[in-house]
């Protein structure tokens, strides 16, 4: 591979549970050697799915990507709460609670209330910073924060199956929505606790996760000095809207 040669474009990768977005770009950045990289919305260490990671010029598009909404699949496990609204904060010691029955209809009408326009505060184990230092530090210092609050919109939420204590949904919602908190305000709607086992985000605007490859498929095509094969250009990355103007509206 010509080593010189430095990319202008688009990655999807599928990220696999247990590496944080930033260990991707910077595998990227090592199997590609080059160094304007970046990724266009975090997924927590034990999420997986699509990360679109954009390359050079193709860095110049990563605000319009970032701000577009996402898909999810959502896992969740009622009776059990967790500190961090997700499996990292469940310990053996915690204690089981009794999950209420609730029938696939009255599941589905707790999710619709979810739907649209809400205010949904921020968790206090998350990556956000607050006077320039992270929630989740403070938190784990034991420190009294205000949990920040932000606009975030749902607009569309479907169970897929639930089996008690299993819970399983998809969702597509605006960038910066937490699903842990949604699963957590499932559970206290409940009264039994819940958190999230595991999220894989499916799609980022028209971007889906079908067409994302692995890390390993990557390094095979940089090694066969085949990656324009499993990259996308910017254009197909992202579709700008084209306006034509008349003469006098362009002066």
């Amino acid at each position: 591979m010509d080593w010189t040669k430095k990319f202008d474009g688009v990655l999807l990768i599928d990220k696999p549970s247990g590496a944080t977005s930033h260990d991707v770009v910077q595998r990227v950045r090592q199997l590609m050697r080059q160094r304007e990289v970046g990724h266009t919305g975090t997924l927590d260490p034990l999420s997986t799915g699509l990360l679109v990671i954009c390359l050079g010029k193709g860095t110049k598009i990563s605000q319009f990507l970032t701000a577009e909404y996402k898909s999810y699949i959502a896992d969740v496990r009622l009776g059990i709460s967790s500190p961090t609204y997700d499996a990292e904060g469940v310990t053996a010691e915690m204690i089981e609670q009794d999950v209420p029955p609730c029938s696939d209809a009255q599941m589905q009408e707790i999710l619709d209330d979810y739907r649209g326009l809400s205010i949904q505060r921020v968790p206090p184990y998350a990556a956000v910073r607050i006077n320039g230092r992270h929630l989740y530090d403070m938190t784990r210092k034991g420190e009294t924060v205000k949990l920040p609050e932000r606009e975030v919109e749902i607009t569309e939420i479907a169970l897929l199956d639930y089996r008690k204590p299993l819970l399983r949904f998809r969702l597509t919602c605006s960038s910066g929505t937490y699903v842990r908190s949604i699963a957590h305000d499932i559970g206290e709607r409940l009264g039994c606790g819940a958190f999230l086992s595991g999220l894989r985000r499916i799609s980022v605007g028209d971007l889906t996760v079908d067409r994302a490859i692995t890390l390993e498929r990557l390094q095979q095509a940089v090694e066969s000095d085949t990656v324009e094969s499993v990259m996308l250009s910017i254009a197909e990355a992202w579709r700008f809207a084209s306006i034509t103007l008349t003469a006098e509206a362009s002066r």
